[in-house]
């Protein structure tokens, strides 16, 4: 990876949804009492980081999430429609395994070839095309916190660590506003 701006990672703070273990994709779901502890525990972190900027998906999880850091820190925010989560097509709002009953086929093929994906559904691969394109953009400026969601930064780990593109299970932690460092190794958790 050639020199560039630190770039830190986090995972919006915990939803409803999440916390019931549904897929909620570009469903604009607000925080959780338990998301919203999280995002200022994340706040704490990023003060003790030359982090210069925020930048964030622009669904309500992760804006509120990075909103809440801005604040807190005192720091611009910046929005990229390109750090939204996967669009689960007719998947969205069902559990793991809801979808492994439900659409058995479709979830075999997406598992395990990054540019299938179920009718209506978005790829792995178009997921990872324009996370790693805004990440670039990012990179190219100062420090800066990226706010997402899981895929996105499965796919930002796969890519820059130079593994294969994960869906299931992860080699990064799913945890909700756990902050992570961008290097040639992937995500490193801090």
């Amino acid at each position: 990876m050639e020199p560039s701006a630190l770039t830190l990672l986090a995972r919006h703070g915990a939803t409803r949804a999440n916390e019931a273990g549904v897929r909620i994709g570009l469903s604009d779901e607000p925080l959780s009492a338990r998301g919203l502890a999280q995002a200022r525990s994340l706040a704490s972190a990023v003060r003790a980081t030359p982090v210069r900027a925020v930048w964030t998906s622009p669904l309500a999880r992760a804006r509120q999430t990075a909103e809440i850091v801005a604040r807190a820190c005192a720091l611009p925010l910046h929005e990229s429609h390109d750090l939204r989560e996967m669009d689960y097509g007719p998947l969205e709002g069902l559990s793991d395994e809801e979808i492994a009953r439900r659409f058995p086929e479709e979830r075999r093929a997406w598992s395990g070839e990054p540019t299938i994906a179920p009718p209506g559904a978005e790829s792995i691969a178009a997921v990872r095309d324009r996370v790693v394109r805004a990440i670039e953009r990012i990179r190219a400026g100062q420090a800066a916190l990226v706010v997402t969601h899981l895929v996105p930064l499965r796919v930002a780990h796969a890519h820059y660590g130079g593994v294969p593109i994960p869906l299931t299970p992860s080699v990064i932690a799913a945890e909700h506003c756990a902050l992570h460092r961008l290097s040639d190794r992937g995500l490193e958790r801090l």
